[in-house]
């Protein structure tokens, strides 16, 4: 998804990530990187929203150092702006 869809706009403005340290290691140990996000779009609505990164163990704030994905925070932010876009249209 492009970084200036709605998703990614409401109700928190998210712009960067933070990866968890298995996830910045595979990227040159870059911390910071740009949220990724994929959508399925059927009959002019999205239907299907896809993270190739973990969100599941940020939601859980579990300790998992080998998980590919984002801190919990940013996991969290995702999943709230998700599940709004879900609602909201």
């Amino acid at each position: 998804m492009p970084a200036d869809h709605a998703i990614f706009k409401q109700p928190k403005v998210i712009a960067s990530v933070k990866a968890r340290p298995a996830l910045a290691a595979r990227f040159n140990n870059r911390i910071e990187m740009a949220p990724e996000l994929y959508g399925i779009d059927l009959n002019g609505s999205l239907a299907v929203i896809y993270s190739p990164r973990d969100l599941s163990t940020g939601w859980e704030k579990a300790i998992a150092p080998y998980a590919l994905g984002y801190e919990a925070a940013d996991s969290t932010a995702l999943g709230v702006n998700v599940l709004y876009y879900a609602v909201t249209h």
